[in-house]
């Protein structure tokens, strides 16, 4: 049995389809058709069932195809890993984080980190938290800042960082903004800034809107949070925003919630059984210590961050 065998039976498995798969291996469907005929005569039993040129597997080719998929994750797990053993330079950390982070956060974390550890080389991504769970589960980043998911995955893990309040936005020549606090349907009369369905600081928005029966009044809707508060300034409506430090308060001003309380949950997510990089394992520890320094330990699961490859 040749390990080419495998990895033409585990296209033509997921694919079951003899010509797409001969043409993304770049070879002859008749030789593809003799690969995996000479590994079912090994195996023993047939994989496909055939009729005429549409194959599907059956009962022994599901099987055996979920322990091919299996063997396939551990070995690239294992060249991965061989490569950060004997080529430390490739070990780089793909990080994700919300748009709508103080921008001082990413900076004094990474400056801190440098002190301690200067070898790791970082790329950065930008994005709302959807984006970024979905960039997760594509591989295409190792670890992502973002608010607690809304929808509870198995093979997702997520340490809470740090909680902050949310404000209400308004004018600075605003009615209420010189209180000192707002409840919430002080302002349902008002005509509102949102963030566009699906971003999380409109979920928590709605959220929270729903809880006090107001029903806003939406004029504008935006996908940046910089966007938002031009909005709110040019006195154009009020807005629910998180308060951020760095923001101009010369055309505005933030209102805490006094009712409901209206708080967003900031922590790293991770996909459990992963293989993540020594690397990558040091500074998810590193981060979850940097923001819990100052509060009681909690026991963070990062037996499910190893280095043996998993699903996912």
């Amino acid at each position: 049995m040749e390990w080419q065998q495998l990895e033409y039976f585990c296209l033509a498995g997921h694919l079951e389809h003899m010509t797409a798969a001969a043409k993304h291996l770049s070879v002859t469907q008749s030789a593809l058709s003799r690969s995996i005929s000479r590994l079912e005569k090994e195996l023993g039993v047939p994989l496909f069932d055939r009729h005429g040129r549409s194959i599907k597997l059956n009962r022994y080719g599901r099987l055996f195809l979920k322990h091919v998929d299996s063997m396939m994750r551990e070995f690239e797990a294992a060249q991965q890993e061989l490569q950060w053993m004997t080529r430390p330079e490739s070990d780089e950390i793909a990080v994700g984080f919300l748009q709508a982070i103080s921008p001082h956060t990413l900076p004094e974390l990474l400056q801190a980190y440098r002190m301690e550890s200067p070898d790791p080389r970082f790329q950065f991504y930008q994005n709302d938290a959807a984006a970024l769970l979905e960039q997760l589960r594509r591989k295409e980043i190792d670890l992502c800042m973002v608010e607690k998911p809304s929808v509870p995955s198995p093979s997702l893990q997520w340490v809470r960082l740090w909680s902050e309040p949310m404000y209400i936005a308004v004018p600075i020549d605003h009615r209420l903004a010189k209180k000192s606090a707002v409840r919430l349907e002080e302002i349902a009369e008002e005509q509102w800034i949102a963030f566009k369905a699906g971003h999380d600081l409109r979920t928590e928005a709605d959220r929270v809107l729903s809880e006090a029966g107001v029903a806003p009044q939406v004029v504008f809707e935006g996908d940046e949070l910089q966007t938002v508060i031009s909005l709110v300034s040019s006195g154009l409506g009020v807005a629910i925003v998180p308060g951020l430090r760095g923001l101009d308060k010369k055309k505005l001003a933030l209102l805490p919630i006094t009712w409901p309380v209206c708080t967003r949950q900031i922590g790293i997510a991770w996909i459990e059984g992963r293989s993540l990089s020594p690397s990558t394992l040091h500074f998810l520890q590193y981060v979850i210590d940097y923001f819990h320094k100052n509060r009681a330990a909690q026991e963070v699961p990062l037996k499910h961050a190893s280095y043996a490859a998993g699903s996912g």
